[in-house]
């Protein structure tokens, strides 16, 4: 194909059991479509998954009419794991949002989402600092946009 290969996929698991029953997998030469299917996927998984570069967004049919409260809230363990990353390696860098985002997101299957609340944590523990130039006021403190310029300390 030349170039690049982004992919990702999407594992359904069986109505009668924990098995998984087939996957859709996803593949993109452009970095957008990767970042838009993770979205979609992220939307559409309805099992708490860690990001561990084994796991996947995943789907199981038994849990529409009767939801599985976990034990652990996984979504907040890839935040934090995805925060320590970014903090890791943007520590004293300053860039906008939206750079950060282009830059980091093609490594792995976290969504914009997950960025968002990831740079909100760090901005609530005090290792980044944000500010926007549009000159409005935000009620958030980090929006994945080229308005947003992250400070990290």
């Amino acid at each position: 194909m030349g170039g690049t290969v982004y992919y990702t996929a999407f594992k359904f698991q069986e109505e009668d059991n924990y098995a998984t029953s087939h996957y859709i997998l996803h593949f993109t030469k452009g970095h957008r479509g990767y970042d838009l299917i993770k979205t979609t996927y992220n939307d559409f998984a309805n099992v708490g998954t860690v990001f561990d570069g084994v796991n996947t967004y995943t789907f199981d049919a038994k849990k529409i009419d009767k939801p599985v409260v976990e034990l652990f809230d996984l979504n907040s363990t890839n935040i934090d794991k995805l925060k320590d990353e970014v903090y890791k390696a943007f520590r004293g860098k300053e860039l906008t949002a939206h750079d950060l985002f282009e830059k980091h997101h093609t490594n792995n299957l976290y969504s914009r989402s997950h960025y968002t609340a990831a740079l909100r944590r760090l901005v609530d523990e005090e290792k980044l600092i944000s500010t926007f130039t549009d000159n409005k006021e935000h009620k958030k403190s980090v929006l994945i946009s080229k308005d947003c310029i992250l400070k990290f300390n």
